[in-house]
């Protein structure tokens, strides 16, 4: 398969004003937790589970690089971490298939002296919860990686010899590992896959940044190649419906796979070190730095976001500060962003922030809620999917006093009971009670609800057509309180 022919056109877009879409299902941002700080994760989802692996730290001279590995669990919407790596790494490159992450390569610090290349790629299987090693075929950074069907394929690179042109490939149904090159050696490219086909595109070698595009058809077990319009480098990708996108922090070139075209947008604004991530239907490229006149780096928390549906662009902003290097998955149809930092001159700032974005699938009612002692109101949001076959909600609830117990209840019947102190009961009839939570030092909780099971006294299956109500109730010092409320009709 060629698409070295294929028709191409190429338009300069804007994303202000006449791109910004009307009437657009809403979706919403959650701050539930704080991780270690630090920039350069490699990231990946596995079973219901997201990984945050290596990094490095906030630094003066000597960089601090991390074997942490921060691991949200969406099952149960809790957040554990843990130091299974052989040494502190960076720079290492991830993805997933199967029930198996894979984290490739990497650098390891020897600061002053220097940094060491690596080749191994730590496994983690989902299934047994272990880990286990295995070794490319040379050590390098500066691969890209994707997968498609039982292939977890490791592309191109570099080391302190040469930039090279491997492509390692690990076969998770036989458990083997092959090779294969690219058409042109290249380092610090991106990688995507829409269907049975993985794209490897861009990057840069000694002789600047690249256009090539190496395409896997993991159908047909062959390799063909393409080019990027704008030799862009392409520093991260993502795939939405039938599109894939490359973007370098100024541009997106994307390809249609069901037209076989290319085409190009400019990004509402320019900036180095975005990281793109796909959440349903949507398209995300977020974060990055600008420098200010003096030449310093300066956070830039835009969010250009593309829908796949309306095929129209609009504009978001992260809740917190990310810089460059920031690290993004998809889990559940959200969006998760995390860590990264800012650099000046011998300098770095790494931060730890967690942020979330996703489709919101309730409507909210009485509210606002009484401020609690923080001096806002408690709220609650209903994000995930309406269908209940796919059972896969979570009540994400914001603006809680800091490191107090809680319990999210929920029913099929709507009510309004004041109670002492100004607080509003918002449910009615039979009520039931999810786990306690705790809001930790964010003062935010999220609630992932099994559809198939709900609470005690209900114990009942959600089924379409019904409207069921949610609410969070808190601790707050020597009182309590209520949020708002949630209410979701279900198809």
């Amino acid at each position: 398969m060629s698409h070295r022919n294929a028709h191409r056109h190429i338009t300069a877009l804007t994303l202000a004003g006449t791109l910004a879409w009307a009437g657009a299902a809403h979706a919403q941002w959650s701050s539930p937790h704080t991780i270690s700080a630090r920039a350069h994760m490699a990231a990946t989802t596995v079973g219901d589970k997201a990984l945050f692996f290596g990094g490095v730290g906030s630094y003066s001279f000597c960089p601090t690089f991390s074997r942490t590995v921060d691991i949200y669990d969406g099952a149960t919407g809790t957040w554990s971490s843990s130091e299974p790596l052989f040494t502190d790494l960076l720079n290492v490159v991830a993805t997933s298939v199967g029930t198996r992450a894979l984290f490739a390569g990497g650098l390891e610090s020897d600061c002053p002296w220097g940094t060491h290349y690596r080749s191994e790629v730590s496994i983690y299987d989902d299934a047994t919860g272990s880990w286990s090693i295995e070794h490319l075929s040379s050590q390098r950074v500066g691969h890209f990686a994707t997968s498609v069907g039982t292939l977890a394929i490791f592309a191109g690179g570099g080391n302190a010899v040469s930039i090279v042109d491997t492509v390692d490939i690990y076969d998770d149904a036989a458990g083997t590992w092959s090779t294969a090159s690219l058409s042109v050696p290249r380092a610090y490219g991106a990688a995507a896959t829409v269907g049975d086909l993985a794209f490897f595109a861009g990057g840069r070698n000694g002789s600047g940044y690249r256009s090539e595009v190496d395409i896997y058809n993991h159908a047909t077990g062959t390799w063909s190649t393409d080019v990027l319009p704008n030799a862009i480098g392409a520093t991260t990708a993502t795939a939405v419906g039938a599109r894939v996108m490359f973007c370098n922090g100024s541009l997106v070139d994307t390809y249609d796979v069901s037209t076989g075209t290319w085409y190009t947008t400019l990004l509402s604004r320019r900036r180095s070190g975005p990281v793109a991530v796909t959440a349903g239907n949507l398209a995300l490229f977020a974060g990055g730095i600008v420098r200010d006149p003096s030449g310093y780096e300066q956070t830039d928390e835009t969010v250009d976001v593309y829908d796949d549906d309306l095929q129209a662009w609009r504009v978001e902003t992260l809740p917190r500060p990310h810089g460059k290097n920031l690290s993004a998955v998809s889990l559940g149809g959200r969006a998760i962003f995390a860590g990264g930092g800012v650099s000046d001159y011998a300098d770095h700032l790494a931060f730890g922030a967690v942020d979330f974005y996703g489709p919101i699938i309730g409507q909210s009612y009485c509210g606002p809620a009484v401020p609690n002692s923080t001096g806002l109101p408690g709220a609650v949001t209903a994000s995930g999917n309406a269908a209940a076959a796919a059972n896969d909600v979570t009540l994400w609830v914001q603006d809680l006093p800091p490191n107090e117990f809680g319990i999210l209840i929920g029913g099929r019947t709507q009510g309004y009971v004041p109670l002492p102190g100004g607080s509003i009961l918002c449910l009615g009839g039979s009520i039931g009670r999810f786990d306690v939570q705790d809001s930790g030092a964010a003062g935010a909780v999220d609630v992932p609800i099994d559809l198939t099971s709900m609470p005690p006294p209900l114990q009942m299956t959600v089924i379409p057509g019904e409207t069921w109500y949610f609410q969070y109730w808190t601790r707050d010092g020597s009182s309590s309180n209520f949020t708002d409320a949630e209410r979701v009709l279900f198809h």
